[in-house]
This record gives C-alpha cells, structure tokens and sequence, in this order.
C-alpha cells in the first residue's frame, strides 16, 4: 500500500515522500503533474510502453533509482497514478468516481479564464502549488458568473420547469446547457476505463524491465 510520509517542495513544485517497498521515494504530486498524466492516458497514439516511461519521469524526479530500487513497479505506478490523478490503470478503483463534469482539455481555456477572474493567478503557478484535489475544488468553487461557473451550473442544473409564461426561459437554459455541454461526455466518464484497456500491455512491459 502506498504511503504517505509528509509533504515537500522539489524544484518550486509541490511533492511528498511516499514509502514504497519500505523505501522513501520522492513524488511530484501538483495538479499540474496530474493534468499531464490524465492527458497522457487520454492519448491512444501513445503505446503502453510510451506510456510507462513518460509516466515515470512525470512522477518521480529520479526515476532511474526509483527503478533500480523498486521490485513491484506495476503496483507503485498503479498506486501512484490514481492517488495523484485519479486514473484507474488497474482497474481496482472502479466506480469510486461519479460522472465527470469537467474535460480538463476541453475546458482548459475557459479554466484559465476563470481561474484569473476568480484568484488573479494563471493557472500553471496555482497548479504547481496545489494537489490535484485541492485544484478540482477551487475550479469547482470559482463564482457563478466566472465562465467555469457558468459550465458547471448548466451542466448539473435542472431545467426550469416549462410553463406556458416561461417559454422563453426555458428555450435560454436549453440554449446555454447546450453551448456549455461537453463535447464528448463518454470519453470523459470512461476516461479511467480508456487507460485499463492498455494496462495490461504496460504492466507487461514493466514486468520485463523489472524482472528482465
């Protein structure tokens, strides 16, 4: 089980120390870490072994030694992965997550935006800072009249009631639901599904590297 030991600062970035096979090992765990893996995984063009290795270098500012170091790297990456990008690659995390409301590359420009409008800071020096859990809330509490705001609302809202007075309300919200509607939603509410039909590839692949 992966466990944390306490919080760090590596390079101007937010990590921690995780413990590992009994061993320390250093981990980059900013939000800005977690968008790139949750990119990485959303890419089909990239092979499970691509994968593997540019996740490592996400991860770890020294992934050589956390190689050597490291018997079971399928389950420290598996671990590693969901606990700071919410990605199931293994697929023992299934369900654990409701339906995404958010396409973080969809969204991303009206996420900056919003993100000046509402903390008067760019995304990427918020993002350095904060864990990808701590970032989802501040996106999810940027106001109502910030462009996220207005995405989130007419995402989850309900639609007025439709009355023979407010048709012309009705015909607004329905509107604006479709111009904030994800573009597409299955690919962001399977995402973690997306990267367990590559898992077994990649565990292959580090099986070889770690046992070879």
């Amino acid at each position: 089980m992966l466990r944390l030991l306490y919080s760090i600062d590596i390079d101007g970035r937010r990590g921690r120390i995780i413990r590992w096979e009994e061993r320390p090992i250093r981990v980059y765990d900013d939000a800005m870490t977690a968008l790139r893996i949750i990119a990485l995984f959303g890419d089909e063009d990239v092979s499970p072994y691509a994968k593997q290795y540019i996740v490592m270098r996400l991860l770890f500012p020294d992934p050589e030694a956390v190689q050597e170091a490291i018997e079971d790297i399928g389950g420290l990456l598996s671990n590693a992965i969901w606990d700071v990008a919410g990605v199931d690659i293994d697929g023992s995390h299934d369900g654990e997550y409701g339906e995404s409301i958010i396409d973080w590359e969809q969204d991303a420009d009206v996420i900056e935006a919003s993100l000046w409008q509402a903390y008067s800071a760019p995304l990427s020096d918020i993002a350095h800072k904060v864990s990808f859990h701590e970032f989802g809330k501040l996106v999810g509490m940027a106001p109502h009249e910030t462009p996220i705001g207005q995405a989130i609302y007419y995402r989850t809202a309900d639609e007025p009631k439709s009355t023979k007075y407010n048709q012309e309300d009705v015909a607004r919200f329905r509107k604006l639901r479709q111009a904030w509607s994800l573009k597409n939603k299955a690919s962001v509410r399977d995402a973690g599904a997306a990267a367990n039909n590559q898992a077994t590839s990649m565990f292959s692949s580090l099986k070889r590297v770690a046992h070879g």
